[in-house]
Parts: C-alpha cells; structure tokens; sequence
C-alpha cells in the first residue's frame, strides 16, 4: 500500500440555527377506534431529519394516554384509549401525530 494522500480543504459548515427555513411539520396517519380501544398515531421525519416537538389531534371520545418522541428520535406517537363517555358522544374516537422536524440535508420537499 502507498501513502496516504494530502488532507482535502475542509467542508461548508452545518446549520446552526433553528428557524423557519430548516424545521416543518409532518401529519401523521389518522387512526379511528371503537369503545376500550387503545388507536395509535405516528408522524415521522423525512429519513436522516430529527423531531424536535410534536402535538396531537383527537376526537369523539378518544382521551389522550401517551403522547411522546420516538425511540428513534425522528418521529412523534400519540396513543389514545377510546372511552366511550357518553358525555363525549358517542363510542367512536380518532387521534392523529404531527412532528416537528430539523431538517438535515438533503432539503425537505
């Protein structure tokens, strides 16, 4: 083997600043469930992107259980339970994810 050759010039610097051209949000799958039911909802990143912060949809009667980031750190879950209140209207809940994302390059479209 030969030597190894020169050091190459150094690449651009990453972004440092969080602001609005490099952050979006992404709407996950609406999930639908009947009474003592557990529905989950997930909403991801772009691949190689990381979840900043998420929130949550729901409605009927699905009441929130868990709403937190991914293992993964590049999406956000929401679970409900499905409780049926008849206060609530009914015996049909929803929930949907969104996340908030950094995105790393390459751009988001």
């Amino acid at each position: 083997p030969g030597a190894n050759g020169t050091q190459g010039p150094p690449g651009p610097a990453g972004p440092s600043t969080i602001n609005t051209t490099n952050i979006y949000t992404n709407v996950g799958n609406t999930t639908t469930g009947t009474i003592n039911n557990f529905i989950t909802s997930i909403a991801l990143c772009d691949a190689g992107d990381t979840a900043l912060s998420g929130s949550f949809d729901i409605n009927g009667t699905a009441e929130i259980r868990t709403f937190e980031p991914l293992a993964t750190e590049n999406g956000w879950n929401a679970t409900a339970l499905v409780t049926g209140n008849a206060g609530g209207g009914g015996n049909t809940g929803s929930v949907t994810a969104d996340v908030v994302c950094f995105d790393n390059p390459p751009p988001h479209l």
